[in-house]
């Protein structure tokens, strides 16, 4: 219990890291990146794909981030954009690094309690003990 607790933690840490991020990030995007993005999200959720988000899950609007095409003074230009991918860039992949440690830990926690899990999944029929005839203990217990 307690290594679940401690993957949870780093969880719970990793997804507050990636919502202030994103964030950051949104802020400084410019708006035909956020029309583009908004877009994609309705094609996305029209057509049922499996990246979609799930009904009754929590939206990004819940969430307090922007996804609204919303008049920028960021500039449009090519420059500016690389500009912010590289500022971001690094960051983005060092979380997707703990994201992947985090799963990895995910995966060795399941191998290690599978048999553990197996065993506690399968009903198991207790024998009935019988006492065995010129047992002295079972005598005197009897």
């Amino acid at each position: 219990m307690d290594e679940i607790e401690e993957l949870l933690k780093f969880i719970i840490q990793l997804k507050e890291e990636k919502d202030g991020c994103f964030k950051e990030f949104n802020v400084d995007l410019p708006r035909m990146v956020k029309e583009a993005r908004l877009k994609r999200q309705q094609i996305a959720s029209g057509m049922g794909s499996p990246n979609s988000r799930k009904p009754g899950s929590k939206s990004n609007a819940s969430k307090g981030i922007d996804l609204t095409a919303t008049d920028s003074d960021k500039p449009n230009d090519i420059y500016y954009m690389i500009t912010i991918n590289c500022r971001y860039r690094k960051r983005i992949h060092e979380l997707l690094k703990e994201l992947r440690n985090i799963n990895q830990r995910r995966r060795e926690l399941e191998d290690k309690y599978a048999a553990l899990k197996r065993d506690l999944s399968a009903v198991k029929a207790i024998k009935a003990y019988k006492a065995i005839k010129g047992d002295p203990i079972d005598e005197l217990f009897g």
